[in-house]
């Protein structure tokens, strides 16, 4: 290196500085595994989201279909709430007569028990035997 002229450097790799090369050459290596790893994680969530996106689609298919059946809810109930009052109506009307036929059953049952009681006391009348002294009726 006497020329004063000459300024470019020549590297001499038997005299360079070897645990340099081998931490840089580390560091390649380290740095390429690492890459290989966060692309197999990154393969693996991908697998991930594919599986989970396609369970997810199939099960707002299955809801949709189900909420399907339900599109005719409202008027299925209105029908049913119908169904039900005429149901009560012909419960009312059904405890109505009853009742009514009850009184009238009581009334006569209680004209009868007077009648029961009038005929028996004439029997008890016509039965016994008059006093002496005593008026009997006809």
């Amino acid at each position: 290196m006497s020329d004063a002229g000459n300024t470019s450097m020549t590297w001499d790799w038997v005299k360079g500085n070897i645990p340099t090369i081998i931490a840089i050459g580390g560091l390649f290596w380290y740095t390429a595994q690492d890459n290989a790893k966060i692309k197999a994680q990154l393969d693996e969530g991908e697998r991930y989201r594919v599986t989970r996106s396609t369970q997810t689609d199939k099960n707002f298919a299955d809801v949709n279909s189900a909420l399907k059946n339900m599109s005719d809810l409202p008027y299925r109930m209105g029908a049913q709430e119908g169904k039900t009052q005429a149901l009560n109506d012909r419960v009312d009307r059904l405890a109505d007569a009853i009742l009514g036929s009850q009184e009238a059953i009581r009334k006569d049952i209680a004209g009868l028990s007077t009648k029961v009681e009038v005929l028996g006391s004439k029997i008890d009348t016509f039965s016994e035997k008059p006093q002496p002294g005593s008026l009997r009726p006809r």
